[in-house]
């Protein structure tokens, strides 16, 4: 990618930078190395490289679902209290 000092002056003037012309030029061929260099990182031998998603592979890390028995209502009730068969009585907080 070339770029020219009227895009380096524009870039200076979005960020509110005031550059003098030494620091414009050292701007520009700093920025043109820099895109030499991302531009070698671009490798085309990588195109026959199959696409994975993780870097690692490796097998469902989760366990499996075992079904259990829950814990039966009247265990779960005995603390309460105040409850009926299937409900905790608690106080009102909203007031009308």
């Amino acid at each position: 990618m070339n770029l020219s000092s009227q895009e380096i002056k524009d870039a200076a003037w979005d960020a509110r930078l005031e550059l003098s012309s030494q620091e414009e030029d050292a701007l520009l061929q700093e920025a043109q190395q820099l895109f030499k260099k991302v531009k070698s990182f671009i490798d085309p031998t990588l195109e026959n490289v199959p696409l994975t998603f993780f870097p690692i592979p490796s097998t469902a890390v989760l366990r499996e679902d075992e079904v259990q028995p829950s814990l039966p209502v009247s265990k779960a009730m005995a603390n309460a209290p105040d409850a009926d068969d299937h409900c905790y009585h608690v106080p009102r907080i909203i007031e009308e």
